[in-house]
């Protein structure tokens, strides 16, 4: 599970070996911040595993090539242990920048991956400008997997058109409501389905309860302002998301209730 804290800590991490290079101030200096930038940049184009390899490469070259020098110069204890330092830094500084990179890229394959399942099942229909429940379960149980583990929470928004209005306007009412929220929430990031022509449910990703209740407030001003209501015509619930099919299922609850 990537820990949002863990990039944070890795770039400390290598400030404070390529910090230690300067202060250790070794005679190999320059050739140690070319070997890491070197790897840096290979790294880049290449995969973890090839990442990992580029890493233990440079690592026992330099080994081998300090233990070289240290061989032939015939080096006393404190230019060893000079030697020893500046290749623990090295190797360190090189470890760093490969968690890093790795860190980077498995936050980038879940945004291409979840941006890429939105866009292939958010099919729409003139009529309905929604996903259907299956695409929406299914979209919706990835984003849960994402979120799980970003350690970011969800919230499920239950809305609902209120008996007040007349059904003969329901039909008006329902493509409003579905209008208004698409352009409430975030476009390729948060999901919505609408399963009658009275009730549109969104899953929005990674918020809070206060960003939820800005989308909430968004909403129900903008109904407001469509069809001149002194309150909103609409009732809106909200649930947090750890679980989606529970999540579901007390808004399903909800339902069965106020049919009741």
């Amino acid at each position: 599970m990537v820990n949002k804290l863990r990039p944070t800590l890795l770039i400390f991490l290598l400030v404070g070996f390529l910090v230690g290079h300067l202060v250790l101030n070794s005679e190999f200096l320059y050739v140690q911040i070319a070997i890491i930038i070197l790897a840096s940049l290979l790294m880049v184009f290449l995969s973890t595993a090839m990442n990992f390899v580029v890493v233990l490469s440079a690592s026992l070259l330099y080994g081998f090539y300090l233990t070289g020098i240290a061989f032939f110069q015939n080096a006393f204890d404190a230019v060893q242990y000079q030697y020893i330092g500046a290749h623990l830094l090295l190797v360190g500084a090189l470890l760093s920048i490969w968690l890093l990179l790795n860190e980077v890229k498995v936050l980038q394959q879940d945004r291409d991956k979840l941006t890429k399942e939105v866009n292939r099942l958010r099919k729409q229909d003139d009529s309905n400008l929604s996903l259907t429940y299956d695409e929406f379960m299914y979209v919706g149980k990835s984003i849960e997997v994402s979120m799980r583990r970003r350690r970011e929470i969800g919230i499920l928004m239950y809305v609902q058109i209120n008996d007040t209005v007349n059904s003969k306007v329901e039909s008006a009412f329902h493509h409003h409501l579905l209008t208004i929220c698409l352009n409430a929430i975030r476009e390729n990031y948060d999901i919505l389905m609408s399963p009658t022509s009275r009730e549109v449910i969104i899953l929005l990703q990674h918020t809070t309860q206060e960003g939820a209740t800005v989308v909430k407030n968004r909403i129900e001003s903008k109904m407001s302002e469509a069809f001149s209501y002194r309150g909103a015509p609409i009732s809106v619930e909200m649930r947090e998301v750890g679980d989606l099919e529970q999540a579901m299922d007390s808004i399903h609850h909800l339902r069965r209730n106020e049919v009741s």
